[in-house]
């Protein structure tokens, strides 16, 4: 009987899997591969990205050249080949993949006698971020709190012109104006960032709606900045709300139970609280100052309808949630949001959003922004 030999295994782009380009550290548009046995890991790569992967790639990952494994005789060189071929030359009779894995490449290897095993969270250590990742992630969120306070600028140096619109100089102030300088930004910085929020007036009652049309004096901008490091890959997340002018009364009361809200969460946070009793305790504050959270008369959602945070990384979302669905500790080294937000159709929505460090006895706040609302 073939003796069995394991290993572990990802197919993929790592410009898209955080998975990969934590394992191998080498950042690449189009997919490679890298494998792990008992004694060694590797990642197998194209002669056009061959040198740059040589630098870039983690010290104990080898890098190891794609046309290795094929012949002449290979019509076609094909992912499922490569596989078959790693597993042939290095023995292995059994893989372990991410739930991702493609299904035709597990199909191709099962009837060649190769096993295909899925695990769960294939490094379940990315959750806890090491000095290292906290570096990276501190550069992110730098450059996205300084996009922000261009954001802030913009807007208090907005002018007010006819039926209360805003003016940026001698141009109307959009919120596609606003993204456009925002984003610019950060791509001079070395930042990419999508669909950056700059939704204003009753845009903003829709968390992801990312705003659009001319900005008025008196209502709601909600500037959600969430750029990745086209470096390392690691991503910033901030949210602030700001009004140019005279804000509703119900969004000053509104404003000041989101702010309370932050606070008291940001003050829980620490290793060993449950993430669910955070989310509980936030939503809590914002019921008391009178923002239920339920639906109107017309069925649509009302108050503080999102998960308090989540995990921030080499994905913008990933564990821990910080939730009701989230009934675990937290624990030291983890990199969470806390973004408590209210939303009504009638006058628009707030949310107010930093990144933190969990630690043994508290947090560290990688922003020091201030919150004000009016500017």
């Amino acid at each position: 009987m073939k003796k069995k030999s394991c290993g572990r295994l990802i197919c993929a782009a790592p410009e898209f899997c955080a998975d990969l380009l934590y394992a191998g550290g080498f950042n690449a548009p189009d997919p490679i591969v890298w494998f792990q046995t008992s004694e060694f890991q590797a990642i197998v790569v194209s002669i056009l990205e061959y040198e740059r992967a040589t630098v870039q790639a983690k010290k104990n990952v080898r890098v190891l050249p794609l046309e290795d494994f094929f012949t002449k005789e290979d019509k076609f060189k094909t992912d499922e080949l490569l596989i078959q071929r790693i597993s042939e030359k290095f023995g292995i009779t059994e893989w372990t993949v991410p739930e991702e894995f493609p299904l035709a490449i597990a199909d191709f290897l099962r009837k060649k006698g190769i096993a295909v095993a899925s695990a769960g969270k294939f490094f379940p250590k990315r959750e806890f971020k090491n000095a290292g990742e906290i570096r990276k992630i501190a550069k992110a969120m730098s450059v996205t709190q300084d996009a922000m306070q261009l954001a802030k600028e913009m807007l208090q140096q907005a002018s007010i012109g006819k039926n209360m619109v805003l003016h940026y100089g001698k141009k109307v102030l959009t919120s596609e104006l606003l993204r456009m300088e925002i984003e610019g930004f950060l791509k001079a910085h070395g930042f990419t960032a999508s669909r950056t929020i700059t939704a204003h007036g009753v845009q903003c009652s829709q968390p992801h709606n990312v705003g659009s049309g001319p900005i008025l004096a008196g209502e709601t901008v909600v500037v959600d900045i969430f750029p990745r490091d086209d470096e390392s890959g690691y991503w910033g997340d901030m949210t602030r709300t700001f009004v140019k002018g005279e804000p509703l009364p119900v969004v000053k009361r509104a404003y000041d139970a989101v702010l309370a809200a932050s606070q008291a969460a940001e003050q829980m946070i620490r290793a060993g609280v449950i993430a669910a009793d955070v989310h509980n305790k936030a939503k809590e504050i914002m019921a008391k100052a009178g923002f239920e959270t339920g639906k109107n008369k017309d069925g649509i959602p009302c108050g503080f309808i999102h998960g308090l945070g989540h995990g921030v990384g080499l994905e913008i979302h990933e564990a821990p949630r910080v939730s009701p669905a989230n009934p675990g500790p937290l624990k030291k080294g983890q990199v969470i949001s806390n973004e408590p937000g209210l939303y009504h159709p009638s006058w628009g929505g707030i949310r107010l959003e930093d990144v933190l460090v969990v630690t043994e006895t508290g947090s560290t706040n990688f922003y020091t922004m201030s919150k004000e609302m009016i500017v």
